[in-house]
């Protein structure tokens, strides 16, 4: 039998050491909680999705066909991401621990709409790709590609927001479904034959990309827009503002 409680004795200070060791790193050496990985995942899945709206527009399509697939399982892993540092927050306490879960609750609301866009992000690239559509008349392809250049500024511009950094102005994408809708009814009105099925289909899905992308936009900017919720998100980034008015 052991009766000497050395070892007991070094094992407890093992365990004490351990315990202030993490305690140095990640309280006082490397402070990066749970919230500010999660908002940090949030806004690149968002450059990413802003990044699919690119790859139509590529004239190799195997190498675009390529990248969405990319773009796709990274931005699906980057959902899981989000979801899991939205997890960690319950478990950080401290006098923050209000603020945290009230922007933990934005990203809970955001995440889903998210998804949404996502998946009809891919139909859209997908039926834009295999339907095989003869080369489109010069104002209908311009029309297109000016709703998707807005879609991908919108979808920067929330990643801004999200990031606490200067959003550009953001194009009213509404606007682009309709300039779109109106060439292509236009257009086969003129001729006096129906819109083809491939053509009906586009106006549908990006009718549906405006919609999704519109609601959560609208969300995401009233909340970065109230000074209040800003600061309340980006602390250091209302400090930092505060310094540079003093200078001023």
């Amino acid at each position: 039998m052991q009766t000497s409680l050395a070892v007991t004795r070094d094992r407890v200070v093992g365990i004490l050491l351990g315990l202030a060791c993490m305690w140095l790193v990640f309280d006082r050496l490397w402070v990066r909680g749970a919230l500010q990985e999660m908002q940090d995942a949030f806004s690149r899945n968002l450059r990413m999705l802003a990044e699919l709206f690119e790859q139509s527009r590529k004239d190799r399509r195997e190498e675009a066909a390529q990248r969405v697939l990319q773009l796709r399982d990274r931005i699906n892993a980057g959902f899981t991401a989000v979801k899991n540092q939205s997890d960690a927050v319950l478990l950080e306490f401290g006098p923050s621990r209000r603020r945290k879960l009230i922007i933990r609750d934005d990203f809970k609301r955001w995440q889903p709409t998210l998804g949404a866009l996502l998946h009809v992000q891919i139909a859209y690239l997908q039926f834009v790709s295999e339907t095989g559509f003869p080369e489109l008349p010069p104002k209908i392809a311009e029309a297109q590609a000016t709703f998707e250049k807005d879609m991908f500024i919108v979808v920067n511009a929330m990643s801004d927001d999200v990031a606490g950094n200067i959003a550009s102005a953001a194009p009213d994408v509404q606007e682009s479904v309709v300039a779109l809708r109106q060439e292509i009814q236009e257009r086969y009105a003129r001729s006096g034959l129906p819109i083809p099925p491939p053509l009906a289909g586009i106006i549908t899905l990006t009718r549906n990309l405006a919609s999704i992308v519109g609601q959560v936009h609208a969300d995401i900017h009233t909340t970065f827009a109230n000074p209040q919720h800003a600061a309340m998100h980006h602390p250091h980034k209302k400090a930092e503002h505060n310094r540079r008015g003093n200078a001023g």
